[in-house]
């Protein structure tokens, strides 16, 4: 029997293509209260980052723009596209369409900070694809990954909803949460099918890849896991 923190959730590339257009509408605003948090982990700037899963790189723009060299990648062809749009400009950002999973990161590449913000919990080589990333990891550099939580307590996850509530307009907040309870959007059957890890679940799965890694639940809903390979 597979272990709980062994799940995965489905990671159909063909669903990001498709779903690469309206990304950032429907779910990009929500996942930016991640990103002061990026930033004061990662201290990105001046730095070799690598941001693992990019989606539609606006998490990238906002958070990276200052790295001393940028490599976004993503398995979707339609994100990868989209997010080469959002990063043009930036002359030292590149985007590959590249499976952690199953690619190799281009030989040459070393980085300082590696960040994977809600996309660990989609992959099933999950150790295949943190061996690569660890193997272009400088001595002393840093990997966060962020993921939500399941069976999170009431008022612990209350949090969550107050920081929205500081960061949007309750009527934006509203309307975002009808579609998601009543309408048959993309974002709810994709939600409808996901797997996620409960806290102890989440730093078992990962206790024997990233020895030593700490572990902390954020804005009641994520955990948060960084990890700083050894000098």
């Amino acid at each position: 029997m597979t272990a709980p923190e062994e799940r995965s959730s489905p990671n159909d590339p063909a669903e990001w293509d498709g779903w690469a257009p309206h990304y950032g509408e429907e779910v990009d605003w929500v996942e930016e209260i991640h990103n002061p948090d990026i930033r004061s982990l990662l201290a990105p700037d001046g730095r070799r980052v690598l941001d693992i899963g990019c989606g539609t790189g606006r998490r990238a723009r906002a958070v990276f723009a200052g790295a001393a060299r940028l490599t976004a990648v993503d398995s979707s062809a339609g994100m990868a596209a989209l997010a080469r749009e959002t990063l043009r400009g930036l002359p030292r950002a590149e985007v590959l369409r590249l499976d952690i999973e199953k690619d190799e990161l281009p030989q040459g590449l070393l980085f300082d900070a590696a960040a994977a913000v809600s996309v660990m919990h989609h992959l099933k080589d999950y150790k295949g694809a943190l061996e690569r990333v660890k193997a272009r990891l400088a001595p002393g550099g840093t990997l966060l990954i962020v993921d939500a939580l399941a069976g999170n307590p009431p008022l612990t996850a209350l949090k969550f909803y107050l920081e929205m509530l500081a960061r949007h307009s309750p009527w934006r907040l509203a309307a975002a949460f009808a579609r998601g309870a009543f309408l048959d959007t993309r974002l709810a059957r994709h939600k409808a099918r996901e797997v996620h890890l409960t806290l102890d679940q989440f730093r078992r799965r990962y206790a024997a890849s990233l020895p030593g890694a700490t572990v902390e639940v954020r804005h009641g809903l994520f955990g948060y896991l960084v990890w700083q390979k050894p000098a």
